[in-house]
This record gives C-alpha cells, sequence and structure tokens, in this order.
C-alpha cells in the first residue's frame, strides 16, 4: 500500500453506550466524552492524506448503530448531545468487522458497502502456510506440508458430520488448535537429531487427535470417543495405535517413539490431612491427559478450556495445576455470575497489573500473570446476544489491549494468559465463536467406573490409619466398589436424593461421613465378613452378637498424649440403617489409638470390647458429639 494507513479499534459492546458517544451529567450538566468520538477527533485532528480507519469490531445492535446513521450517509457528520458536530473527512473511513447481519437494522445495512467473506472460500490453508514459513527446518516444513494435506480436510469434514462435541467450535479452531500442539511437541530438542519422517507423522496424529476430537465426550447413550475411535483406526492406519482402549489412551513416550498408556504417567497418591476431601485430586488416566495438555499449552501461553458438566472436577484441575506453577507465575481468579459486567470485570483484570513506561500495563517484575475465569458463560447475555465481559476478553486476545474507561487512552497489557472453565449446560450454554476459538477446549466427562475405582481405592489406602487385622478385607474393596458404582439404585441403602446427579450425592455423603460411600455400601452389605475379622481382633466376643441389634449409643476411652478422655458419638442417627449396621460402620470408622467399646442397654451397660482391641480408621469428618462425661451417665 502506497500510504500506510493510520487505525484504531475499538469494540462498541465492550462498553457502555453513555461510554462509548458521551453523556452529560444530569446533576452538574458538564459533558463527558465518549471513548468513539474521542478517537473520531483525534483522527479528524491528524494531518496528511494517509488513509485514517476506526475499526469497529463487534456486534451490531441498533442502540449504538444508530447514532452513527449521519455519519455513514452523505451527511458524514457526528452530532454529539453537547451538540459537539465531528466531521468525518475524505481520509476517514468507518470499517465494521461483524459475524452476522442478525442485529443489523435496514437503515445500517442500506449505508455500508459489505464484503461476505465465506469460510469455505478461505479455508485453512492461508493460516497453516503462515504457520508453517515460521518453522526453521526445511526437512520439517515439507513433511508438515504432506501432513497437513493428507489428514486435515478428511478430519474436519467427518468432524462436521458424525460425530457430537460438548460445545461448539469452528473448524479454524480446531487447525489452530493442532498448530498450537505440534509448536509445543516438535521442540528443537527433539527435532534436532534421528527424527524421521515416520517420527513426524507419529507426532502429528498424535496431536490430531487431540486437536479434532478432545471436544468429544462420553453422551448419555453413545460414547462419541469410542466412535471417534472406531473411525480413526479404519481411516487411518499408516500409524497404528494398541489394540486396547481408545486413540485417547495413549500418549508418545518421547524417549522410545511409542505409544504408552497415560496410567504410566499416574503419580503416587499421598494424602495432606490437612486439606478437606472435596479439594483433593486423585489422578486417573483421564485426568492425568488433561494435565498433560494444560502443562504443554500454558508453557506457550496459549488460552485453554475445560468444558463439562458439575462435578466433572474442571475446576479442580486447573486449580491443581495453578497451584503448582512456579514463582515466575501470578494467578487472579476470576469467578463470573449473572450480574458480570465489563465494567467490574476490567477492575478486577487491571488490579494485579503495574503501571510502566508509556501505555504499557503488565503483572509486578517479570513474572506471568494467568486469569483463571470460572463459569466463563454465567454472565447475562442482552437483548441482542452479546455477553458484555467476553468482548472485554476478546479485545485483550484479539489485539492485546483495551481503553481506560477514565481516560479513554489505550493500555496495552503485556504477560497475561487466560484459563477458563465452562459448564455447557447452565447460563447461556455457549459463548461467541469468535472468544470460542481463541481457547483450546478439553471435554472433561464424569468419571467411568474405573476411574471411580482408583480415586476412591486411593482413598482407602491413604485417607486412614488401617489395622493390620482390617488390610487384607479392605483390599477386596477397589473390586467390589466396581460393582456400586454402576448401579446408582444400590444408594438407596444411604438415603440418595435421586433428584441429584451421582456426583452431587457423592460430595454430599462424603462430606457428611467422611467416607468414601462406595466403602460404606461394600462393607454394610458385607456382613458375615466383617463380624469374622472383629472377632479375629477380639473386638466382638461370639456371646455379644445376639445382642447388637440393640445397640444405639456407645461410649469409648481414647488415649491422647498420655490423658484419657471420654466422648459420645451417636452413629449416622436419623438414617434408616438397622443398629447392626451402624456398629459395623461404627468400629469401621474410629480411631486408630486403643478404644474400650461400651455397650448400653436399656438399663443396663456391657462392655464388649477390651482396651487392646478394635483398631480402626480416622475419619475427618466424623459426627463427633462434645457431650460432657455427666451428661453421658
Amino acid at each position: 500500500m502506497e500510504n500506510k494507513p493510520i487505525y484504531n479499534d475499538l469494540n462498541p459492546k465492550a462498553v457502555t453506550n453513555d461510554e462509548l458517544f458521551g453523556i452529560i451529567n444530569p446533576a452538574t450538566r458538564e459533558w463527558k466524552d465518549g471513548l468513539f468520538s474521542v478517537i473520531m477527533k483525534e483522527q479528524a485532528n491528524l494531518e496528511g492524506q494517509n488513509p485514517k480507519w476506526i475499526v469497529l469490531d463487534g456486534d451490531i445492535d441498533p442502540m449504538w448503530i444508530e447514532s452513527l446513521n449521519t455519519v455513514m450517509d452523505d451527511n458524514k457528520v457526528l452530532t454529539l448531545a453537547s451538540n459537539e458536530r465531528i466531521t468525518l473527512n475524505q481520509a476517514m473511513r468507518l470499517l465494521f468487522e461483524i459475524s452476522n447481519h442478525r442485529t443489523a437494522t435496514p437503515a445500517t445495512v442500506s449505508r455500508a458497502g459489505i464484503i461476505y467473506i465465506n469460510p469455505q472460500d478461505l479455508g485453512w490453508n492461508p493460516y497453516v502456510t503462515s504457520w508453517i514459513e515460521k518453522r526453521t527446518l526445511p526437512n520439517e516444513k515439507s513433511n508438515l506440508v504432506i501432513l497437513f494435506d493428507k489428514y486435515i480436510s478428511q478430519c474436519l469434514e467427518t468432524l462436521r458430520t458424525r460425530f457430537k462435541k460438548i460445545t461448539p467450535i469452528a473448524d479454524m479452531a480446531h487447525v489452530e488448535m493442532l498448530c498450537h500442539l505440534l509448536n509445543c511437541l516438535l521442540t528443537s530438542e527433539l527435532t534436532a537429531t534421528d527424527f524421521i519422517k515416520d517420527d513426524y507423522e507419529m507426532y502429528f496424529v498424535f496431536a490430531s487427535v487431540w486437536a479434532f476430537g478432545s471436544s468429544i465426550f462420553q453422551g448419555q447413550t453413545v460414547d462419541y470417543r469410542v466412535e471417534f475411535t472406531k473411525w480413526w483406526v479404519n481411516e487411518f492406519k499408516q500409524v497404528k495405535f494398541p489394540v486396547q482402549g481408545t486413540v485417547f489412551d495413549y500418549y508418545i513416550d518421547s524417549e522410545t517413539k511409542t505409544f504408552v498408556s497415560w496410567t504410566q504417567r499416574l503419580p503416587k497418591f499421598e494424602l495432606d490431612p490437612d486439606i478437606s476431601l472435596q479439594a483433593i485430586l486423585v489422578y486417573t488416566s483421564e485426568s492425568i491427559r488433561i494435565r498433560y495438555f494444560l502443562d504443554l499449552l500454558m508453557a506457550e501461553k496459549y488460552p485453554v478450556m475445560l468444558v463439562g458438566t458439575a462435578g466433572s472436577g474442571k475446576t479442580v484441575l486447573d486449580s491443581e495445576k495453578l497451584l503448582q506453577l512456579s514463582e515466575n507465575y501470578a494467578v487472579a481468579n476470576v469467578p463470573f455470575n449473572f450480574y458480570t459486567s465489563s465494567e467490574m470485570l476490567q477492575k478486577i483484570l487491571e488490579k494485579p497489573l503495574e503501571k510502566k513506561a508509556g501505555r504499557n500495563y503488565r503483572p509486578p517484575g517479570n513474572k506471568t500473570l494467568v486469569y483463571f475465569i470460572d463459569d466463563m458463560n454465567m454472565p447475562e447475555v442482552d437483548t441482542y446476544g452479546t455477553v458484555q465481559p467476553h468482548t472485554l476478553i476478546r479485545q485483550h486476545l484479539d489485539y492485546g489491549h483495551w481503553y481506560d474507561r477514565t481516560k479513554l487512552t489505550l493500555k496495552d497489557i503485556h504477560n497475561c494468559q487466560y484459563v477458563s472453565c465452562m459448564n455447557p449446560t447452565a447460563g447461556s450454554f455457549t459463548i461467541n465463536p469468535r472468544l470460542q476459538r481463541h481457547f483450546s477446549v478439553f471435554a472433561v466427562s464424569f468419571p467411568n467406573a474405573d476411574s471411580l475405582t482408583t480415586i476412591y481405592a486411593n482413598f482407602l489406602t491413604n485417607s486412614y490409619e488401617i489395622s493390620l487385622h482390617l488390610q487384607q478385607y479392605f483390599k477386596e474393596i477397589p473390586d467390589n466398589s466396581r460393582k456400586f458404582t454402576g448401579n446408582q439404585d444400590e444408594l438407596k441403602i444411604l438415603q440418595v436424593d435421586k433428584t441429584k446427579n451421582l456426583a452431587e450425592n457423592i460430595i454430599r455423603i462424603t462430606s457428611e461421613f467422611g467416607i468414601p460411600v462406595s466403602t460404606l455400601s461394600t462393607i454394610l452389605k458385607d456382613q458375615d465378613k466383617i463380624l469374622k475379622v472383629l472377632e479375629e481382633t477380639s473386638c466382638l466376643p461370639q456371646s455379644k452378637r445376639c445382642s447388637l441389634d440393640r445397640t444405639l449409643t456407645f461410649k469409648w476411652d481414647t488415649c491422647h498424649g498420655g490423658k484419657k478422655s471420654k466422648e459420645r458419638v451417636t452413629v449416622m442417627e436419623g438414617t434408616n440403617m438397622t443398629a447392626t449396621e451402624k456398629l459395623k460402620l461404627f468400629v469401621i470408622t474410629q480411631t486408630s489409638h486403643p478404644v474400650n467399646l461400651v455397650f448400653r442397654t436399656v438399663g443396663e451397660e456391657q462392655s464388649i470390647c477390651n482396651e487392646h482391641a478394635c483398631h480402626g480408621i480416622v475419619p475427618w469428618n466424623s459426627p463427633w458429639n462434645s457431650s460432657t462425661d455427666e451428661e453421658q451417665a
């Protein structure tokens, strides 16, 4: 271009109508300029014949576009509420960048020249070509060109028609995510030596599986991940995955360059007793792979979004990652709700930033600031289909800045990145595709039976101190709990609220009793085995078995630092459990110190355990009662 244009970009929906065009204070009659009027005056006062553009990149609605009718017609004059007139001179132009005309009025459409860019005509080639040109190795460039032509078109076409995604995602977003993953995987250290054509294809296939399949989820009747696996294995046979499981169950070992199960990356679970049960994360093969991609993408400052229903663990996964970031990172939590506005959001986003030279803002020191946005789709959708906070985030992701609402000047924001979560069954369900495309999306499903078994088995072996006599019994629970987790009807014994989903019931039960619900169900049903275990530990003499059904309340003496203290517990008061079941639960959930159980019947008390018996388990949230010894007498 002969004369380089001067332009100012602005998202008109990121600010209110008054902030856009100006307002007269009703009390003082003082005039306050608006953002658009200030930009237009600045451009009108610039000398020279260089093209001057005001790029309005945001949704059109009658609330603000009607104020520009006189600018867009033959008058070319903006008239403000203060009676000030700003003329649009010959070098100035208005450019509207919009996704549709759904809310545009006929008056607006008739005044603007419209250029429609068809995504199918443009395609993914320009973006991919531009990305490949940035790679440095000639051999890598030639291999990548061949691989993109081989896989991408077919994947996009099949994904459009055959598989269901957890949230709508544009075709270009999948291609962009593929390039991001390849950028993270094909590092200079990996490709420097002994990296042949087959190795490039293996890494490309691994990245493609996750770029096109990460948003595929397990539906109520169909597991689309299994369907995707069947299609992929039959369609692309050059790179072979292991026969067991799905294509999502494996990653590439960089040393051997072979596919290895995600279970190989599972860390050993160690319980921190100071953390509440709901905040603890037990990694499974499903969660460890999401953590792997979080590590990859966040290291390169790519935005990541986890999408899943309530209780699937999105927030816990993100929070665990953010807690383990190095000192070079700072984290700002940004919880969204229905009433979150762009102004409120901007104040939260700006709070951890420091002003540097000029109009530059960044986190303190050389840190990278991570904005963690929970419930991305919760804010209110206005009458014309726009979510104000989303427009501010998109302006930052697209242009790297936003405007000072008071001084009406630009603020360039540096060293910031986004991580977010979203529930596709709540709020506005989806978000604007122009914002969605920036995020690498991963579907987070509720744990399956194998994952629940892994979680509860880890709790059993780590969260409680189990005596040697009870160890063998608890080792068998993982297999038993697999049957339980597959049948929600078995929850009736614990009075499950069927109006709530499985996640809500599990959270409620574990918070009330401090023990996994699958363990409770298994223990209470296996009466003969638990009684046998108790007999072996001299916990329950044979002669006292017949009296168990009358058991209502128990007392025990516990040693704490050599000092004895008496406390009382009422086991699961108000449930439909029998006294026998209550006693068994009581024995399983007591202190690991020597315990003296006292049996109370009507008018008498009998000792049924001696002081050396019953090494049980210490739960975190046992229903202790702080009654005094006098009250128990």
